[in-house]
């Protein structure tokens, strides 16, 4: 890629320029003139100096805050099969990048998700929570059911995410039958941010 910075007439003896490009790391910059450079009172090659002064220029890096919660209960979960959460109530979302149970991640970069959900009291079998980015689990909570009570399921991970993917908090259940999310929003939520 080349550009020019300046256009310098035989009768000027004096020029510069600045121009704004895209770079990265490692690129090698050199600066040259396009002919020979000459005095109009002097049949000799004039001397002439160059130099560079960079500066990186960009945007700030946008916020990225998202938190949503699921207080109905209403959700249910059959034995043995996974299935995304839909948190139906959302508390706040800057990049207006969810859409019924899942997260589009709006720009390149590193964001921590963290997630909880209570389960409905049962004391069979185990409860599992996931982090899946683009369809694959990146992060897996397994508990055994407790007896007595409910049963709650926490992750959180910080993923390094491309403009685009696609997350979803998934949960299953091995208790044998159907079982819900205990119906109350402080124990049943998600939240999303980018970490700048």
């Amino acid at each position: 890629m080349s550009k020019q910075i300046c256009y310098v007439s035989s009768t000027v003896g004096l020029a510069s320029g600045s121009v704004i490009i895209p770079v990265t790391a490692g690129d090698l910059i050199t600066l040259c003139p396009d002919s020979t450079v000459t005095q109009s009172n002097n049949p000799g090659t004039m001397h002439a100096e160059f130099f560079m002064v960079g500066q990186a220029i960009g945007a700030s890096i946008p916020t990225v805050k998202f938190a949503a919660s699921e207080g109905t209960g209403a959700q249910t979960f059959t034995t043995g099969s996974g299935a995304a959460i839909t948190f139906n109530t959302v508390e706040f979302d800057s990049a207006s990048a969810f859409s019924g149970n899942t997260y589009t991640l709006p720009y390149d970069g590193p964001y921590f998700i963290q997630s909880q959900i209570l389960w409905q009291s049962n004391s069979s079998g185990g409860r599992q929570l996931d982090i899946f980015v683009n369809g694959v689990s990146r992060c897996t909570a397994f508990d055994i059911a407790r007896s007595g009570g409910e049963t709650p399921s926490i992750v959180s991970k910080i993923i390094d995410g491309v403009a685009g993917d696609t997350i979803t908090i998934v949960a299953q259940q091995g208790s044998g039958s159907t079982l819900s999310l205990f119906a109350h929003s402080l124990y049943n939520w998600v939240s999303i941010s980018r970490v700048r």
